[in-house]
């Protein structure tokens, strides 16, 4: 789904629902953690509860990053990062594309459906600690 689609999507909201992300193949289900460039020229967003205090983003503060791409990223294809631990020492960044958006009472959902990008997949190995 591309940026002017979502904005579309939310333009009509109260601004004050909450904005989850959803990856039902994986049971996953979390708030949104950042809104920016997940790859080079790449719009998205990164998935995770790290500091709470930054994840609970309302429809009106995700619009408002999401503006902040400008004209040149509203017809790019915005994805959803997710870091997925293989072990206690690797771990890989993976990237899904927004395929819908769910919306409800007081909440709003982005859903992506088995979308993997695997061109963008990253693997990396902690450092060790001395």
């Amino acid at each position: 789904m591309k940026i002017a689609n979502i904005l579309e999507n939310l333009e009509q909201l109260s601004g004050s629902e909450l904005v989850y992300c959803s990856i039902p193949f994986m049971d996953v289900l979390t708030e949104v953690y950042v809104v920016g460039q997940v790859q080079t020229d790449v719009p998205g967003i990164v998935l995770g509860e790290r500091e709470p205090y930054l994840s609970h983003k309302t429809v009106l503060e995700f619009i408002t990053e999401l503006r902040t791409f400008g004209a040149r990223f509203q017809n790019s294809e915005f994805l959803i990062e997710l870091t997925h631990i293989l072990n206690d020492k690797e771990y890989e960044l993976r990237y899904y594309r927004l395929n819908r958006i769910e919306i409800a009472e007081s909440s709003v959902t982005l859903f992506t459906e088995n979308s993997e990008v695997c061109d963008f997949r990253e693997r990396y190995v902690e450092p060790e600690l001395e």
